[in-house]
């Protein structure tokens, strides 16, 4: 899935109102490849965090 077209959630007025709206964090579901999860894993470990946070950090960065 290439993603390179999407628009930050701050340009979606109607994302930007859920985003601002919703507090706190919501538990996924999420399949990853191995070969990714273990890359997040290792960076995670060499950066002393989880790899949970390390996922939600790209992720924020992402939005």
């Amino acid at each position: 899935m290439d993603f390179a077209d999407a628009q930050p959630v701050a340009a979606v007025p109607a994302l930007a109102q859920l985003q601002a709206e919703t507090v706190g964090k919501t538990c996924v579901t999420l399949l990853l490849e191995n070969e990714v999860l273990a890359s997040l894993k290792l960076r995670a470990e060499i950066n002393g965090c989880h790899y949970q946070t390390l996922i939600n950090e790209i992720l924020i960065r992402a939005a």
